[in-house]
């Protein structure tokens, strides 16, 4: 699952910056992640050639 950090924070998987775009293979560490408000989920976007928010 691709997420967008809302804010920096670190965790297990490392540290993260506000607006970093990264994939998480966990999907519940992610649901934790969207719940807590530290990112939100993103998918590509192919006909603008970057992420939107899901």
């Amino acid at each position: 699952m691709k997420l967008r950090a809302l804010q920096s924070f670190s965790g297990a998987m490392g540290s993260f910056h506000k607006g970093q775009v990264f994939e998480i293979q966990d999907l519940n560490v992610a649901q934790n992640l969207i719940s807590s408000g530290y990112a939100v989920e993103v998918e590509s976007c192919p006909s603008c050639g970057s992420t939107i928010d899901k």
